[in-house]
């Protein structure tokens, strides 16, 4: 089972594919673009972690979970971004809208 790691910054999104042996095997790095706001932003990180999923020629069940790294006052416990100055979030449900 594979694991993918997000690190989200306010200028660059990167994306890492680890293998069963904690090996990072692919990686992806782009801009956030945050002026596209929140669903923008959450736009493209689906699309680039559908894009490395593909790309390594995965399916979404070989993916065993996905570790968000956001700057901010994060629950970790509910998934919510409390703030984050550098996307002007506010109490986003961050986990719940990616696991959608």
């Amino acid at each position: 089972m594979y694991r993918i790691g997000i690190d989200l910054g306010g200028t660059n999104l990167k994306i890492g594919l680890i293998d069963p042996d904690y090996r990072i095997v692919d990686q992806s790095v782009c801009e956030t673009h945050v002026q596209a706001g929140a669903d923008g932003v959450i736009e493209k990180i689906v699309l680039q972690v559908r894009d490395i999923i593909s790309k390594n020629n995965l399916s979404p069940k070989e993916i065993l979970g996905v570790g968000l790294g956001c700057p901010g006052v994060i629950n970790s416990k509910t998934g919510t971004v409390l703030y984050s100055n550098n996307f002007n979030w506010h109490d986003l449900p961050i986990r719940s809208i990616l696991s959608q």
